[in-house]
């Protein structure tokens, strides 16, 4: 028994030492970096790097720690006891391994490794202003000021919002070349880690003991040179360092070298607003017989003009070294000049989109043929927009300096018809030029101010297929994205939705032609955790419904009970944490899901437009201009089943601060009674019963008797009562603050949408000892004067 006892301890010491051969093996074989609490590594950069090659160091250093724990020690030089080197940026060290990007362009990288080296490395070019900095605060005044040109012609800068593109904190430029920086990205990106939205929250780092050196040599080009996000409210002057680094591991690329640094829409609007327009009247549009000078609006007929636009062009040229100017016609230009230089050179026929095409792009085709003389090595841009986005009919061929720009919005593609009028305009502009086009996208459904605020609006498969169809054809894209400007909305995270967008673009920017859904299951995966299958659930019910979800309850329904699953799962975790960003979204949702509401009774609806608080005094009387615009504000009265004789009438107005009711109350002839004592003893009342997009009902009750009275200043809805001598009026603020209400009654703090309406009654009821009436505007029938399913639809237009 003791033999076989010995024989059995024998063999299993043997298997442990065998055990311990194999672990040695292993890590004799192995080449980790960081193993186990250990650092066999350092970071090298030169020790005169570029700023975004120190940056990306740092950020290596920061993630690597994040992700074991281990702090890697950053030098200009290497210590021959560290076994490992990490290369970022070029020096003299990758120049002594034969390391050549000279063919990488764009932003685009290499990392290549050896046997005991990795080098990550890009063009890393700093940005250097036409105007040197002395300080952020200080700009340059030849910036600042207008630019002259030895004619004394005065213009606005294009170049006036550079300082927009630099953040002081971190010292780095929009325009800074980062392919170093795209390197280190890349190599983090293997290692799990992702950038899904500004800060912690939005940031994926997985935990590891070990991080090895991989066996790589490879170069990533993208597939889009020109990759720009304009995050209005975020730009690089206006954003936090979690804002901007998040931009950075996005990987975009200003292109100024390309494209330049200044405006790239409506230029003309810089010769415009600073001509002497009584001297030079004739270069702006004729309209009604008036020339449009206090709206900026060119007559593109106006040789002065074309001449003046010339000039402007050559000396950006010129003064700044700018590789491009936009000759576009100012914002809001929709409407052809109607003097007799331009008189028929619209086109009605071809619609809205190509109405004005050929005027305004024989306008850019001269000035782009003239400059084409003088600068042939210097583009122009114009963007297809509103009614020139048609290609012209008249011209074959566009000069060979001018870029277009077409306008579009990538999330209205959900449409056929949309779709295929935007493929036929692509593919015709394609034709009419010899540069690449360039897209000017707008990714802003997160606008608070907007008809899909709180809907999530998610379109993954139609980047994909207009980036693929794209390819080969465009340089790349300008796109708008919206963010708040503060104060914030409480509880609302403007990217909590519109971050997968914004994120799938910029991935697809650099190989469109990878697999979106691989990238959404990375994300899915990544991003929500244990709550994964959830989410994605909820990802792809938006996707296929976020463009008629106003009229799909049952949508709605399903999207906030898998999010509530999934944060139930998650629970007060990173993963929970982002699952309660998306519901604190989609919240305005609630209000169409709320089944007790009608939704589609468009019979009964006002809509009101936006007004000057100018014109406005507060005091009851309505009697000021902003009541007077019957156009845009027309007198409504209350109704009874029987008529009565107690007229009540009302008017709805708006500023961007607020919603303003007027009612105007007439004295019945019960009431005019020869002792005025009986009248105040009478009651007479006026009810304002309203229900916002997120289901919260503010009821007042106002009577004849409240005169010049102001409820408490905390209340923010404020009203005036004034007495005139057979009638009384109320003027009712109900101001606009910027939030979401937060219980049922609160009155909700945005805007009525045509999406998102208001619904409202309003009621009036006199009362005496003769004398019994009660009108509303919504119903006559009594029983549902307080039936919301018969209020009004109250929404606002622009």
């Amino acid at each position: 028994m003791k033999a076989l006892v010995y024989i059995f301890f024998t063999i299993f010491c043997l298997f442990l030492s065998f055990l311990s051969c194999i672990k040695t093996k292993i890590n004799l074989d192995s080449k980790y970096i960081i193993e186990n609490g250990k650092s066999n590594t350092e970071i090298i950069i030169d020790a005169k790097s570029p700023r975004t090659v120190e940056l990306a160091a740092i950020d290596l250093q920061l993630y690597l720690k994040e992700i074991t724990g281990v702090e890697i020690p950053i030098s200009s030089i290497t210590q021959k006891k560290i076994p490992y080197k990490l290369f970022i940026g070029r020096s003299a060290y990758t120049d002594s391994l034969g390391i050549n990007i000279k063919d990488i362009k764009d932003d685009g990288y290499k990392i290549q490794s050896g046997e005991n080296w990795m080098v990550m490395i890009g063009a890393d070019d700093e940005y250097t202003p036409p105007q040197k900095l002395s300080s952020y605060a200080k700009k340059s005044q030849a910036l600042k000021n207008r630019q002259t040109t030895k004619e004394k012609e005065k213009w606005e800068n294009p170049l006036e919002g550079l300082y927009n593109n630099y953040n002081r904190e971190l010292d780095i430029w929009s325009f800074d070349k980062q392919g170093s920086f795209n390197a280190v990205n890349e190599f983090l990106r293997i290692q799990g880690v992702r950038w899904y939205m500004p800060g912690n929250i939005g940031t994926v780092i997985p935990r590891k003991n070990k991080v090895d050196l991989p066996k790589i040599n490879h170069t990533y080009k993208p597939e889009f040179s020109y990759r720009k996000f304009f995050i209005i409210g975020a730009s690089y002057g206006d954003a936090s360092k979690d804002e901007v680094m998040w931009q950075l591991h996005l990987g975009l690329n200003a292109a100024q070298k390309n494209y330049g640094v200044g405006e790239k829409s409506h230029g003309l609007h810089n010769i415009l607003s600073t001509t002497d327009s009584k001297r030079n009247k004739d270069m702006y549009a004729l309209y009604a017989g008036k020339r449009a000078t206090d709206r900026e609006m060119p007559c593109l007929s106006s040789n002065e003009l074309l001449n003046k636009t010339i000039k402007y062009a050559e000396n950006i040229f010129d003064s700044y070294g700018e590789p491009m100017v936009s000759v576009m016609p100012p914002d809001g230009y929709v409407k052809i000049c109607e003097c007799n230089l331009c008189k028929d050179k619209d086109t009605p026929e071809r619609g809205y989109d190509g109405s004005m095409s050929d005027y305004v792009w024989e306008f850019v085709n001269k000035v782009g043929a003239e400059l084409y003389k003088s600068h042939p090595d210097r583009k122009i841009i114009c963007i297809a927009y509103g009614p020139y986005r048609l290609p012209p009919n008249k011209i074959a061929k566009l000069s060979p300096n001018i870029v277009v720009g077409i306008s579009q919005r990538r999330s209205s593609l959900v449409e056929k018809e949309y779709e295929q009028l935007y493929t036929d305009i692509k593919n015709g502009w394609i034709q009419k030029t010899s540069n690449k086009i360039i897209i000017r996208d707008h990714y802003r459904s997160n606008n608070f101010r907007g008809d899909d605020f709180g809907v999530p609006v998610v379109f993954p498969h139609i980047i994909e297929k207009d980036l693929k169809q794209l390819k080969g054809n465009s340089t790349g894209e300008f796109v708008e994205i919206y963010k708040q400007i503060k104060p914030k909305l409480e509880s609302f995270q403007d990217l909590a939705i519109s971050h997968l967008n914004i994120y799938l673009t910029a991935r697809m920017y650099w190989d469109v032609d990878q697999s979106i859904d691989d990238l959404l299951n990375d994300y899915y995966e990544k991003f929500f955790g244990p709550a994964s299958k959830q989410m994605k659930e909820f990802f792809e019910i938006a996707e296929n419904n976020w463009n008629t979800l106003e009229q799909d309850k049952a949508s709605i329904e399903k999207l906030f009970k898998v999010a509530e699953e999934g944060k139930k799962i998650t629970g007060e975790s990173i993963y929970g944490e982002r699952i309660k960003l998306i519901l604190a979204y989609i919240k305005p949702l609630q209000f169409i899901q709320n089944k007790n509401l009608i939704f589609n009774d468009k019979k009964n609806s006002i809509k009101i437009y936006p007004k000057s608080e100018d014109e406005l005094t507060f005091d009851g009387k309505l009697d000021d201009p902003f009541w007077n615009d019957k156009i845009h504000m027309p007198i409504y009265t209350l109704k009874q089943k029987n008529n009565s004789d107690a007229l009540t009438t009302f008017m709805i107005g708006r500023t961007n601060k607020a919603i303003y009711f007027g009612i105007t109350c007439l004295n019945n002839q019960h009431a005019l009674l020869k002792n005025t004592s009986e009248y105040e003893k009478e009651s007479d009342k006026v009810e304002i019963l309203i229900i916002t997009q997120s289901g919260a009902n503010k009821n007042i009750s106002i009577n004849n008797g409240n005169i010049n009275l102001k409820p408490n200043v905390t209340n923010p809805n404020i009203f005036f009562v004034y007495k005139g001598d057979n009638y009384w009026s109320i003027e009712y603020k109900i101001p606009i603050i910027k939030g979401i209400a937060t219980d049922k009654t609160d009155i909700a703090e945005m805007l009525p949408t045509e999406k998102f309406p208001w619904y409202f009654n309003i009621i009036r009821s006199i009362e005496n000892k003769n004398f019994k009436s009660e009108t509303s505007y919504s119903t006559p029938e009594k029983k549902h004067f307080r039936d919301i399913n018969w209020f009004t639809k109250l929404y606002t237009k622009k």
